[in-house]
């Protein structure tokens, strides 16, 4: 899959294990299969737009900070590209 699944899903895989969370909390809390987590972590499936709100919401990151750039930079989505990609998402 794409390098930037790959950083997204390290990036959640971190924030899981940071909070002392399994995966399978966290898939309960983001309403997924375990599986499926798993496959999002190592960047092998690539998640829909509701599906990664629901995952950083489960471990506590915002979209900014799970699809920022660089590791340590948490600015590479700004405000109206987060609320314009929240807008596509179908209700």
């Amino acid at each position: 899959m794409d390098e930037l699944f790959t950083t997204i899903g390290s990036r959640l895989r971190g924030a899981r294990e940071a909070l002392g969370l399994s995966q399978e909390e966290v898939a309960a809390r983001a309403g997924l299969n375990t599986s499926y987590l798993s496959q999002i972590e190592r960047g092998r499936k690539a998640p829909s737009l509701d599906v990664f709100v629901r995952l950083a919401t489960a471990v506590n990151l915002t979209l900014a900070e799970l699809f920022a750039e660089h590791e340590d930079s948490t600015a590479a989505l700004d405000e109206r590209e987060v609320e314009r990609l929240l807008d596509a998402v179908p209700d």
